[in-house]
């Protein structure tokens, strides 16, 4: 994990402060709601470099990087034979690995 965590008072769960990578995982119920508003919010997090969207319901990843706080769509992974390279810790992960 990336980033320092605190325990929340508000909830049981570990709160992330300082995350430079979050990956969304979308239902299609969901999938306008956590590609717009959320992803609005999470583009204000300061730390945050890096953010993936990962279809539950099909072979789709989107990844999105941030440079110099201009958020661009890098590339979009729809074969599990892809390589996710990732800018966090020059890290690359199989697709067909992440299911």
């Amino acid at each position: 994990m990336c980033g320092h965590s605190t325990r929340s008072t508000l909830t049981d769960y570990d709160t992330l402060l300082n995350p430079v990578l979050i990956a969304e995982v979308l239902s299609p119920a969901t999938e306008d709601y956590d590609k717009g508003r959320k992803f609005d919010g999470y583009r204000s997090i300061p730390s945050l470099k890096e953010f993936l969207t990962v279809a539950q319901d099909r072979v789709h990843i989107d990844r999105w990087t941030s440079t110099d706080e201009i958020w661009s769509l890098i590339r979009s992974y729809t074969q599990l034979t892809d390589s996710l390279e990732l800018r966090v810790e020059g890290c690359s992960i199989p697709v067909e690995d992440g299911g």
